[in-house]
């Protein structure tokens, strides 16, 4: 089989791969012959590209490094998760000077309950990634699933996992850079939709308010039950660079390896340079309300381009190892 790009689908092509919604609901059975009607359902609902049947192209088999059912259940868990914390605290219907206030009132906190299946979901993640044996990631698979808020905690959260598996993590460290990556936008709940889910250019005044969302989040996580310091500063920190130029607090690194040996006092958390590395990488090779996705060539050159200066040149370094700029099925 072999990638199409949805602009190029054309009718009576044969599905090579089944395509899910984000609920995780069949859409398209792989075998099912296109039909006008779906290929502009999949352009509506945002999808860039499918895999179809070609002669000569049979034996190519693209394959995610997690299973279908852990992506989806993941995401529903993960929504689940954030809905709560939306209903509990009543964030992201406030205005804006009143969001510290909820997101201080520690009692409030308290009671959202964290989901004990999102962290058995980190887990499958975390025993799926170990036991595929899989270095290379098909990149082409963290792309094509819907709701980029969800697929974007995912997929960072993926990378982030394969990342320090490459710096020999624990089970326990990889749970908890995993869990870490998944929440790393949390925050941004606390932004109104009009700052954050708009189709249009945001305002000065919106952009102010979600660099703010790190903070949010570390408000949110240091204070809701089960949820452990470490993950909390992962949100704090994912938008720190290594030159100081980065927020909410202009921490600086010192490219080092990003290994538990290695003292980081007073410098950016291991966990959140790896998080800070697979969130730009996905931002860059994701449509986003501030910009279009560039292909993963692309990608890697400006992530190289910022090796050292903002983002740690050991973890770009590992990257470019596990990233294949050439997503298998790829049409070079």
């Amino acid at each position: 089989m072999r990638q199409c790009s949805i602009d190029q689908l054309t009718e009576e092509m044969v599905l090579g791969k089944s395509i899910y919604a984000k609920d995780g609901t069949l859409l398209l059975g792989a075998g099912y012959r296109i039909k006008a009607a779906y290929i502009r359902r999949l352009k509506q609902s945002g999808y860039p590209f499918v895999y179809i049947m070609e002669e000569g192209t049979e034996d190519v088999i693209p394959e995610d490094i997690i299973s279908d059912q852990i992506r989806m259940q993941t995401s529903a868990e993960l929504s689940k998760t954030l809905e709560d914390v939306k209903r509990t605290t009543g964030i992201g219907r406030v205005r804006r000077e009143d969001i510290r206030k909820i997101l201080e009132d520690e009692q409030r906190l308290k009671q959202v309950v964290l989901t004990p299946n999102l962290k058995v979901c980190v887990g499958n993640i975390v025993e799926e990634i170990i036991t595929s044996q899989k270095d290379i990631l098909d990149t082409a698979f963290m792309k094509c699933h819907g709701d980029f808020a969800m697929q974007h905690a995912i997929d960072v959260a993926i990378l982030t996992i394969v990342l320090a598996r490459k710096y020999h993590y624990n089970k326990e460290d990889l749970m908890t850079a995993g869990l870490g990556a998944l929440l790393h936008d949390i925050g941004k709940i606390a932004v109104t939709e009009s700052a954050e889910g708009s189709e249009r250019k945001r305002s000065p005044e919106e952009q102010d308010l979600l660099r703010e969302h790190p903070t949010f989040g570390y408000l949110m996580l240091s204070k809701i039950p089960g949820i452990s310091l470490v993950v909390a500063h992962i949100a704090y920190q994912h938008h720190e660079r290594q030159d100081g130029e980065g927020y909410p607090r202009g921490l600086t690194g010192d490219n080092t390896p990003p290994i538990e040996a290695i003292s980081r006092t007073s410098k950016i958390l291991r966990h959140a340079e790896i998080v800070g590395v697979a969130d730009a990488y996905d931002n860059l090779t994701s449509d986003t309300p501030d910009s279009r996705a560039i292909p993963p060539e692309e990608a890697m050159k400006r992530l190289i381009e910022d090796a050292g200066s903002k983002l740690n040149r050991h973890i770009i370094a590992m990257a470019s190892q596990v990233i294949p700029v050439y997503p298998v099925g790829a049409v070079i």
